[in-house]
């Protein structure tokens, strides 16, 4: 029985189950419990201008909107075009499932917050099988997938930007790399295991899928030089890039005209402080301000321009690995000092100093590629290269913008490889109480942003819309599209009447969208009302009163909650409604 039980212990599934649980306990910590309520939505609406406003809407127009082919198209937000769900960062993988079975859902229903434990479960679980890959330590495993579980650059994306905070797939496809040398894995096993890996990624987020393909790459380039094998290497390569574009047909990528790219290449990149800088910029917008760190002092960054939403761009960036992480790193370098001859003979193995080498290649290659094209410490520009991005280069360039998030992946790499050359060094016992105390030291050190960021999710917010008029009942009811003729004047609140009643709404926040055939639809609609032909099934929303559409009784206007709304006929019983105005010609003169 001992010995059956010594073999769970030892087993990876015992480390990944608990390590797994681990980061469901520290997700429930830090976030409570209330966002893991399917039905309790407010707290993705409120403060309207975070991105989780526009993936929760992105969901609900999608879920409200017909069945394309193909099965990721929809209407609710570009109407009458349509549009990929993954373009709302809807998290594509979850958005097409749970649109398959709304008729069984309740009429608010959010996946975000399991999503969310999910991701910290599977971070935990994937770091503890990586640790126990590189040190043979069952309780070193779970102790060390802490500062995995912990990470706080996670933490900064997870219900913020909930897709984006993914971070398992960069360590499944690590562990997949690691683990490569256990065995002569077969072409087949190539294809499922990185067929399966990009093309999950590519349901979830594009940054991701790039830092997985950049990995995958090092991968093959390994695998080629080992074995020599062309043909294998090539088509092992090739087949998870046809699952991906397959799986982005599905979602309907090459059937949406989105902008490629929306600028600000440079603004958003790394600093060379940003590993050891707890400059957090902000915990959550309408939390209370914390940097990472309790300890440390935050480092300056590259200040943003006046008006923009925090003090700095640079928190695409944010990869500051923890006080506990950086004094196991002085450990370690310390022992790789002290060991330094025994290290350098294991390199007089030439597969181990190819590995290496591709190691260092691949740490370096993300780092610096977060960086650019603008390299930066503190507030000063080291060294500007931008001026090489130019034409092709630059417009690709540009659809990764936030280059700084690339550093994830090195700042992944560099922690495993701390954790890797403790493991050689130190007996069990003593690898156990050092894992120990410095998780506890890294738990404190960032203890102050973890309660800062989940405040607002362990608080229960109400959302109240400020379009309180009778008329949006009968909008409701009577109507089918809401279309701006301007800018997207009230855009969050009315894009949130819009997706919750059915309504599809022609422009709003998007990641990505077709700002060209957008535009010309609200020019084409606009010449329609001067023509005369306003469509029933319609409200217009104008960002100044259309004195010329009233004169000429083209159009039937009226002032709603601060907004200008136009209908083809006269709303009946609009005048005894609530904060409805109609707007003549009479009042014009």
């Amino acid at each position: 029985m001992s010995i059956l039980r010594k073999n769970i212990i030892d087993s990876k599934r015992f480390v990944f189950i608990v390590s797994g649980m681990l980061g469901a306990i520290f997700f429930m910590c830090v976030f409570g419990v209330r966002v893991l309520n399917p039905t309790y939505v407010d707290w993705l609406i409120i403060p309207t201008i975070q991105d989780r406003f526009q993936h929760y809407l992105g969901w609900v127009a999608y879920r409200h909107s017909d069945w394309y082919f193909p099965l990721g198209l929809h209407h609710g937000a570009t109407y009458p075009f349509t549009h990929s769900v993954i373009y709302s960062d809807s998290i594509p993988v979850f958005a097409i499932f749970f649109k398959a079975i709304s008729f069984m859902l309740p009429e608010n229903f959010q996946y975000f917050g399991w999503v969310g434990i999910l991701w910290y479960i599977l971070q935990g679980g994937f770091a503890g099988l990586i640790i126990k890959r590189i040190s043979a330590n069952t309780w070193f495993s779970i102790i060390g997938s802490l500062f995995f579980t912990m990470s706080a650059f996670m933490a900064y994306r997870m219900l913020n930007h909930t897709a984006l905070a993914a971070h398992f797939l960069i360590l499944a496809a690590v562990y997949v790399c690691i683990t490569k040398n256990d065995t002569e894995r077969s072409l087949r096993q190539n294809c499922v295991i990185w067929g399966l890996l990009l093309g999950l990624t590519a349901g979830i987020h594009i940054y991701l899928l790039v830092m997985l393909f950049g990995i995958m790459c090092f991968y093959f380039l390994d695998d080629l030089l080992e074995y020599k094998k062309i043909k294998k290497t090539v088509i092992g390569f090739c087949v998870p890039l046809l699952v991906v574009l397959t799986v982005f047909f599905v979602y309907g990528v090459f059937h949406t005209g989105a902008d490629n790219t929306t600028g600000g290449l440079g603004n958003f990149s790394g600093n060379l402080n940003q590993i050891i800088n707890p400059n957090a910029v902000y915990a959550d917008i309408g939390a209370q301000y914390s940097d990472y760190s309790i300890f440390l002092k935050p480092l300056p960054l590259i200040a943003a321009e006046e008006g923009f939403i925090t003090d700095s761009k640079q928190s695409e960036g944010n990869v500051y690995i923890g006080l506990g992480m950086i004094f196991f790193f002085f450990i370690s370098l310390a022992v790789f000092i002290a060991d330094f001859r025994e290290y350098k003979t294991k390199l007089s193995d030439k597969r181990n100093l190819r590995q290496t080498i591709l190691a260092i290649t691949m740490f370096f290659a993300f780092y610096i590629f977060a960086l650019s094209p603008i390299v930066t410490l503190g507030n000063s520009v080291v060294f500007d290269y931008s001026f090489i991005n130019r034409w092709i280069i630059r417009r690709l360039l540009d659809i990764f913008r936030a280059t700084g998030r690339f550093a994830w992946v090195s700042v992944y790499i560099l922690m495993i490889v701390i954790l890797w050359i403790a493991a050689k060094k130190y007996k069990k016992p003593v690898l156990i109480i050092i894992a120990s105390v410095l998780v506890c030291i890294q738990c404190i050190d960032i203890s102050g942003y973890f309660i800062a960021k989940g405040e607002i999710f362990r608080n229960r917010q109400v959302y109240e819309t400020n379009m309180t008029s009778e008329i949006w009942n009968t909008v409701a009811r009577d109507f089918d599209h809401v279309v701006y003729l301007d800018h997207t004047v009230n855009r969050d609140h009315v894009f949130i009447f819009a997706s919750h009643n059915g309504l599809t709404v022609n422009d709003t926040y998007l990641a990505r969208k077709d700002t060209i055939r957008i535009e010309a639809f609200k020019r084409e609609t606009r010449e329609m009302l001067y023509r005369g032909i306003a469509e029933y099934d319609k409200i217009y929303i104008f960002g100044t009163v259309p004195e010329e559409l009233i004169i000429d009784n083209k159009l039937v206007v009226y002032m709603v909650d601060d907004m200008i709304i136009g209908f083809a006929k006269e709303v009946e019983n609009a005048e005894y409604m609530s904060g409805v105005v109609r707007i003549t010609a009479d009042m014009l003169q």
